[in-house]
């Protein structure tokens, strides 16, 4: 759609030099990222726009998130439909008195989805440039599905367009408003000159969501924040009281040596995927993926530590009645595996060389935890629990014997669930 308009009016100027300088603002330093949005807005909304509805939808670098969307509503004003996204990963939402917001998580492959491909985002990475449409004229036959729902809540115009960023990144902006003459007559030369500014201020929002999510996706949530809150030096250890797990994928040898490369990474990435499951449903966090196995953590701090127990312990039982399920529902051969879980204090922090950390855990109570997990292994049993983990559990537990656990003085009783 061509717009009419050449220059500014007035009232644009005044508009385009408030939100320049609240875009430009040392505060939006200091705004979380997932607030951007909804501050965004009623900025906008301030200036009497009377929107609607606003979108910002981030293409980012990231192994699992192919795209991050942050769609606003005002307060009392129901979600948009999204439909059945096969992509979506997860939702979140935050709200203040004048809207919400939705943040939608989308795996890769979005891009290629029909809901994509059928809206004024995808268009607007088509075309590269900002575009506006009055919603009466697409009444009968709209432009794009999403029209249909935004008449039916009586909005009366949309603009979209694109945010450039530097590569790999991608954004698209959006705004809907439900005044009855729709947008003010130079709302796209408005945007356009707006295009700097708000290509700067969410440049950074960008780098601060991929960092943590990049972060997130390699150390684990819990780590994640630590260090993107200043826990980076060598050394820097903290004390916690967890329930330490240990997991390994049994058979790994004869798997390797009959199954191709690429088939063997699908297995063993079907049984991270199952245990990162379980253990972040349960409450906790999977630190790190070693080979064929992998090392977890349930936090006990705050916490009753008999709930955290049970929930550990739940965690594992339901690994198995997973790997168990997948093997009725696709056919695949049972993946097995041994566990332990043990109840104990570790340092938790960055060790390592000083060009070179790693985020882990370290104490005896780790080293106990991964020599549990070989009793597990040695007798093909999928868990087995330390003494101090079978005394802060309600179900029944049967001794399994007394065991010299290499590096510890003495026998340690090792239980499994009765």
């Amino acid at each position: 759609m061509n717009n009419p308009v050449d220059e500014l009016s007035p009232e644009g100027r005044l508009r385009l030099a408030e939100t320049t300088q609240w875009l430009l603002d040392p505060a939006r330093l200091e705004e979380a990222p997932e607030r951007y949005l909804l501050n965004l807005m009623a900025h906008l909304n301030s200036l009497g726009l009377e929107l609607a509805g606003g979108s910002i939808i981030l293409e980012t670098m990231h192994p699992q998130l192919e795209m991050m969307i942050q769609r606003w509503r005002p307060r009392g004003v129901d979600e948009v439909d999204v439909g059945d996204l096969r992509t979506l990963m997860g939702l979140d939402r935050v709200a203040d008195d004048q809207g919400v917001v939705e943040l939608y998580f989308l795996r890769h492959g979005h891009t290629d989805e029909a809901m994509y491909r059928k809206s004024p985002f995808y268009y607007a990475s088509q075309t590269g440039r900002a575009s506006c449409w009055k919603l009466a004229e697409h009444q009968e036959s709209p432009r794009f599905p999403i029209f249909t729902d935004l008449i039916a809540r009586g909005e009366t115009e949309y603009l979209v367009t694109p945010l450039p960023l530097p590569k790999p990144y991608r954004a698209g902006f959006s705004l809907s408003t439900r005044h009855p003459d729709g947008f003010p007559a130079d709302m796209l030369v408005f945007i356009e000159h707006l295009l700097g500014a708000l290509r700067l201020s969410l440049a950074h929002k960008v780098e601060r969501i991929t960092l943590a999510e990049v972060l997130g996706a390699y150390l684990g949530r819990s780590p994640a924040q630590e260090v993107v809150t200043g826990n980076v030096h060598l050394g820097g250890l903290r004390s916690l009281e967890a329930i330490v797990g240990f997991a390994d994928l049994r058979g790994f040898t004869v798997l390797s040596q009959c199954l191709s490369g690429e088939a063997l990474v699908a297995t063993m990435n079907q049984f991270f995927a199952a245990l990162e499951k379980v253990v972040r449903r349960a409450g906790g966090e999977v630190l790190k993926f070693m080979g064929d196995g992998a090392v977890f953590v349930f936090p006990c701090e705050n916490q009753e530590e008999g709930q955290v127990a049970e929930r550990a312990v739940q965690a594992i039982v339901g690994l198995g009645n997973q790997l168990e399920e997948q093997q009725d529902a696709e056919g695949v051969t049972r993946l097995r595996f041994a566990a332990a879980l043990h109840r104990g204090k570790v340092r938790y922090g960055n060790v390592g060389a000083p060009d070179r950390l790693d985020f882990t855990i370290i104490g005896a109570d780790v080293n106990k935890t991964a020599r549990l997990e070989e009793v597990a292994a040695q007798h093909d049993l999928e868990l087995v629990i330390s003494a101090e983990l079978a005394s802060l559990l309600q179900r029944p537990t049967t001794p399994l014997g007394h065991y010299q656990l290499k590096g510890f003085r003495g026998e340690q009783e090792v239980f499994v669930l009765s």
